[in-house]
């Protein structure tokens, strides 16, 4: 258990782990964590509440689990670590989630497309 961590360390964990456990509880949007991990190539074991269905595609990108369940998250962990060819190929998925869908002239182009969006309902 790490705690708060940033920069290099992190970058550090990220690179040398095999995949990121998100159990949270919290429903949220869309979990930077998830989103730092695919980056690094790295599958993500997520609960199934909030955004996490969303970001994390069971079996491709990562497994879900059901939130609360610990014996679901066990058995998941368990199954990922054990076959690490798959979790080779959805870390792979994962990092190319990150760079079709997330890539930096993708976002910005949604962005205007709402700014525009909203000035056209605005009257001047």
């Amino acid at each position: 258990m790490e705690g708060y961590c940033n920069g290099e360390r992190l970058a550090e964990l990220y690179m040398n782990s095999a995949f990121t456990v998100l159990p949270s509880e919290c429903y949220e949007n869309a979990s930077m964590s998830a989103l730092e991990s695919f980056a690094y190539g790295k599958p993500v074991l997520a609960s199934n509440i909030g955004g996490n269905p969303e970001l994390v595609t069971d079996g491709e990108t990562g497994r879900l689990f059901v939130s609360g369940i610990v014996e679901e998250l066990a058995e998941a962990a368990r199954a990922m670590w054990t076959n690490r060819d798959e979790l080779s190929n959805m870390g792979k998925h994962a990092r190319n989630l990150m760079e079709q869908r997330f890539n930096q002239k993708q976002r910005l182009s949604a962005l205007l497309d709402i700014y525009a969006d909203v000035g056209a309902c605005v009257p001047l």
